[in-house]
């Protein structure tokens, strides 16, 4: 009986066409490690609250009117359907690396933040 309440708690989403079910609270970037979609995570640490600063981890969700959104500080809701690859996505993500690596010299063992 405690089997069945537990699983009437988990939230129902898909992300990329697989089905997940996963606890309230879960953040996307999560529920797609659990069904085993990588979703590329630059500021993330599990002692820290969660950022969005490096903008990497945009997903698309239909639900919400202004695509795309960041997964590691989205929770899941029940029905929501993510998409990590549509060509928006992509494209939010190669902007956001191209800024990231703007002002970065490439070369690291030369580099002063690599501690030579």
């Amino acid at each position: 009986m405690a089997e069945e309440e537990k699983k009437d708690q988990l939230v129902h989403l898909t992300i990329d066409d697989i089905s997940v079910a996963v606890p309230p609270g879960t953040l996307v970037w999560a529920a797609a490690r659990q069904a085993g979609i990588e979703v590329p995570i630059y500021c993330y640490h599990p002692k820290m609250p969660p950022l969005g600063a490096c903008r990497m981890c945009f997903v698309e969700i239909e639900q919400l009117p202004k695509p795309p959104q960041t997964a590691c500080t989205t929770p899941v809701s029940e029905g929501m359907v993510v998409h990590t690859k549509t060509e928006k996505v992509l494209k939010a993500r190669r902007g956001t690396l191209e800024f990231l690596l703007i002002n970065h010299p490439l070369d690291c063992p030369i580099c002063d933040k690599g501690g030579e």
